[in-house]
């Protein structure tokens, strides 16, 4: 799916950079190093984004995304 306008977007742009790196296979931890943040921030940022998205795991957080274009899969192949 093409990514909506951003004014539909749900996610914020930190939570957008968090589920690429999720759906890359980072923990918490390794993105919290990648980005610099707190460990705990990383891990508040991502249930945040499981919550508005209406979902409980990570990898429902990550297929949501990118089914209502939120996120791109073709970024997280890096």
């Amino acid at each position: 799916a093409a990514p909506l306008a951003a004014s539909i977007l749900r996610l914020t742009k930190r939570e957008r950079e968090c589920l690429t790196f999720v759906a890359r296979g980072k923990s918490d931890w390794a993105i919290s190093e990648i980005l610099g943040l707190s460990e705990r921030y990383v891990h508040h940022t991502v249930e945040r984004a499981k919550q508005k998205l209406g979902v409980a795991t990570r990898t429902q957080a990550v297929i949501r995304a990118a089914i209502d274009g939120e996120i791109s899969l073709y970024d997280a192949l890096d």
